[in-house]
């Protein structure tokens, strides 16, 4: 037995080199396919995300779809957020690039034309055309062209101006207001309907009363500006976290590019009768004092009446201290 397994042994060596080495061959081809596609797991999303980082670098925010539920996915996630937050400062810094240019436009409008009468009457004092009016002429356009500085460095202050928040009563600012707009009332024959809220002390917000009262003094001249039919109405609605103020005004036609009201130089009276329309940087003060706070506002057109609206945090009454 002994010499039949040593007669056979080398056959039995053979046959085992031959399986090893096939065996082998089977787990090195297993191995590098395993590498390829562990390899091609992780490149596969990088360049994926290189290919996006060029895209970012284009201005071209894209969004990259990677799960690989490990380091690279929440690094795709990272620059997912990154894309979504450039993408909105760049449209932000490309609408303020856009108002910008139309408040170069606007405010190039609003000198030009007293610009423009005090040359012509200074020339004709110089021709000796003067009827004892044209300086009285050229000191108001001078006036309005100081008026209109003053308002544009005041609006740009507003950015700037830091605020003093308070605990206040907004119906008893809002009173004061209207109670000094009044005279104005009875003087352009306005008739103001306005609804006093029943028990107004339990309502209490956090803002800086000053610049409020900016804020209802604009809102209560825009309304008196534009009422077509001499009616303004005025109430009050509350919810469990909010305090709304509603101001309506009739108009005698639906006003065009209404979502733009809030803009600074935007007038509804498209002939820019400033005796009548102003500036418009009221409702655009406006804006800016009520984002400052975190507040909101809004405009609705409906059946010949125009509501502004503005929406204030109200201070729970645990607070109140």
């Amino acid at each position: 037995m002994i010499g039949i397994s040593l007669a056979h042994i080398n056959e039995i060596i053979q046959m085992v080199n031959q399986f090893n080495g096939l065996l082998f061959t089977l787990a090195l081809v297993v191995t590098l396919i395993w590498v390829w596609a562990f390899s091609r797991r992780i490149t596969k999303p990088l360049d994926q995300l290189k290919q996006a980082a060029q895209e970012i670098a284009d201005l071209k925010f894209q969004q990259v779809a990677i799960q690989t539920n490990d380091e690279i996915e929440e690094l795709a996630h990272s620059i997912n957020q990154m894309s979504q937050k450039l993408q909105q400062a760049h449209q932000e810094l490309t609408q303020k690039n856009q108002d910008l240019k139309r408040l170069t436009a606007d405010v190039t409008h609003e000198l030009k034309t007293p610009l423009a009468l005090i040359q012509a009457y200074s020339m004709g004092i110089k021709d000796d055309l003067d009827d004892g009016t044209y300086l009285d002429t050229i000191v108001s356009q001078a006036e309005r062209m100081s008026s209109l500085i003053d308002q544009l460095l005041s609006y740009a202050k507003l950015e700037q101006d830091p605020l003093h928040l308070t605990l206040c009563h907004p119906v008893a600012l809002w009173e004061s207001c209207l109670a000094q707009h009044r005279v104005i009332f009875k003087t352009e024959k306005i008739t103001c309907h306005y609804a006093e809220p029943p028990q107004p002390d339990q309502w209490h917000i956090r803002a800086d009363p000053e610049k409020l009262k900016i804020v209802f003094h604009n809102l209560l001249r825009n309304a008196t500006k534009y009422t077509e039919n001499g009616q303004i109405e005025i109430h009050w609605s509350a919810g469990e976290q909010h305090l709304f103020l509603h101001i309506a005004n009739g108009l005698a036609k639906e006003p065009k590019h209404l979502n733009h009201i809030w803009k600074p130089f935007f007038v509804l009276d498209e002939a820019r009768d400033k005796g009548r329309s102003g500036t418009g940087l009221g409702l655009a003060v406006v804006k800016t004092i009520l984002e400052r706070h975190g507040y909101s506002y809004n405009v609705k057109q409906h059946d010949g009446w125009i509501t502004f609206s503005i929406g204030m945090t109200l201070v729970p009454h645990t607070d109140h201290n």
